[in-house]
């Protein structure tokens, strides 16, 4: 089933979509229902988009591809594979616009509701949906709203990548006081994480539009920090991650700056209001 979502007006949050309701209705009718939803944002993917596609539905999860307006085959491709639902952005938003327009489809979607977790997978493989079970079963059992990815320290090859992730984190450890339902700190802030349903659709955003960062890499730290102000129950859990690509130096300190900032942003006034109280 293929859905294109086409966005107008950004600056002013006005969207409008299309899509073929006679194709929503069928896959309300016929498609069966999941436990977990895979949602792929995917940008130029056309190397890698079939197969993570492939080894999601492997994993038993109903793979959503939202193609954030792909300039190579990626939206061709994930359109031609079965069993899957292809959403296309008309414009290049980011990341978190993207699950943003994901969230208001599976909102219309009876079956999909009926979902105990959502995951949220990049499109690169450089996590593997054979993660997903490890994420989600905290969330099925009802122990955990959202569970953090994490990876070990030697799985990082690029000391820059490392160093960043690590003040990143004990930025939020130490402005938020963040613990894990087990009591322990923040490990990492991990693009693969999973939520509960609810928690999915009742994020407030899953990106701040006000934030000058490049798109998409706001995302993780700003979903993180909501969910530790809303008190939700978070839970960790190792995974394995392959890099095969290392960032420029620019769009690296770009990036960590970016994060940076918006993490001490947000983090200072809520420190601030704890010690008042």
């Amino acid at each position: 089933m293929v859905v294109n979502m086409v966005i107008f007006d950004r600056v002013r949050n006005i969207s409008q979509e299309r899509t073929n309701i006679n194709n929503m209705n069928n896959m309300n009718n016929s498609n069966p229902s999941h436990d977990v939803i895979a949602l792929i944002p995917a940008y130029n993917e056309e190397k890698t988009i079939e197969n993570i596609i492939k080894k999601t539905i492997e994993q038993n999860a109903c793979p959503i591809v939202i193609d954030d307006c792909s300039s190579d085959k990626t939206y061709e491709l994930a359109s031609k594979t079965h069993n899957v639902l292809v959403l296309r952005n008309k414009e290049n938003l980011g990341k978190g616009p993207a699950i943003q327009i994901a969230r208001k489809f599976i909102s219309k979607m009876p079956n999909l509701l009926k979902a105990k977790a959502v995951v949220i997978l990049d499109a690169d493989f450089q996590y593997s949906p054979k993660e997903f079970t490890n994420l989600t079963q905290p969330i099925v059992d009802g122990k955990a709203d959202i569970v953090l990815g994490f990876r070990h320290e030697k799985d990082i090859p690029y000391f820059r990548h490392s160093i960043a992730n690590k003040i990143w984190t004990k930025s939020i450890n130490f402005f938020y006081n963040c613990k894990d339902i087990h009591g322990k700190p923040i490990k990492d802030i991990c693009a693969l994480r999973a939520y509960s349903m609810d928690t999915f659709m009742n994020v407030e955003r899953f990106d701040d539009p006000n934030w000058l960062t490049p798109r998409g890499f706001i995302t993780e730290a700003h979903v993180l920090i909501e969910a530790i102000k809303n008190n939700l129950k978070i839970d960790q859990s190792y995974v394995k991650v392959k890099y095969y690509e290392k960032s420029s130096v620019r769009r690296g300190i770009r990036m960590f700056l970016g994060i940076e900032f918006y993490i001490l942003k947000n983090g200072i006034p809520y420190l601030l209001k704890r010690i008042i109280k």
